[in-house]
């Protein structure tokens, strides 16, 4: 068989994602609570651009997160994985193959600094360098290239969903090395004092400050939204004439307890009706 080169490996693993936005494009993901590689498979078939694998609230272990990830790339899904603030917990799913970090609960600009330093290889930050690891293709993709790959194709993504952060917005944006910011609603409830109430003025207030200090930054913003909602398409329009093209549409969760409900309140009606 004839070999691959290193330049077919670049072009084969580029992150997707970046890749499309710099195109001018949307992409929309969906977040990965239930640990299971087959959802990933389906949400890869179904079209979507991203999965956000989530080891915050989910509970996967690392086994099943790799095979998320190997899922994901099988159907040009790019894997992202939602990670605590630990070196060694982003450390392991970066060398498992994630093209993405999104690191939540950020407070100020040292959990920013920290977050980078886990993420990307030096100069930027102080990733460790396993040179045999599965993002290097097992050590066949190595050297300065494959550092530089790296550190141009995994992108790092830092929540902004507490008051503290807010309050040191700006200086957290002038870490280098972040990709993109999001908010968190329901977090921001909490922490702003209205908590449970997602559009909330003062929820919807913060997220489009967050916004707008992105914007000057050269930041990008990612935001959520409930695709089930009644008025989905206006709000999608107003999420990206605010800037945000890069959107996640809910979780497995709600898009199968949806389908549940739907199913069985079918049934229930057509049992009525003999």
């Amino acid at each position: 068989a004839r070999p691959i080169t290193f330049w077919r490996l670049v072009m084969i693993r580029n992150n997707q994602v970046k890749e499309r936005i710099k195109q001018g494009q949307t992409v929309f993901g969906v977040y990965s609570v239930i640990p299971s590689p087959e959802l990933v498979e389906l949400a890869g078939l179904c079209g979507f651009d991203y999965i956000r694998i989530d080891c915050h609230h989910g509970h996967a272990n690392l086994e099943t997160i790799a095979n998320m990830i190997r899922a994901a790339e099988i159907f040009d899904l790019t894997p992202f994985a939602r990670v605590y603030n630990d070196p060694q917990r982003i450390l392991s799913v970066l060398d498992m193959g994630a093209r993405g970090i999104i690191v939540p609960d950020i407070h100020d600009a040292a959990d920013a600094r920290a977050a980078v330093e886990s993420t990307k290889f030096k100069p930027l930050g102080d990733r460790g360098l396993f040179t045999n690891s599965r993002s290097s293709d097992y050590g066949e993709f190595k050297g300065k290239e494959y550092l530089e790959w790296a550190n141009d194709n995994v992108m790092l993504g830092l929540q902004i969903e507490n008051s503290a952060a807010l309050e040191n917005l700006e200086e957290i944006l002038k870490v280098e090395g972040i990709d993109f910011v999001m908010g968190g609603r329901n977090d921001l409830s909490q922490s702003l004092g209205v908590a449970g109430q997602k559009d909330h003025p003062l929820v919807i207030e913060a997220e489009n400050r967050i916004i707008n200090c992105a914007s000057k930054a050269g930041i990008m913003v990612s935001l959520s939204m409930n695709p089930h909602q009644a008025n989905f398409e206006e709000q999608l329009k107003v999420l990206i004439k605010k800037g945000s093209n890069m959107i996640t549409l809910g979780t497995d969760i709600s898009f199968v307890q949806r389908i549940y409900k739907e199913t069985l309140k079918k049934l229930k009606g057509a049992i009525a009706g003999c």
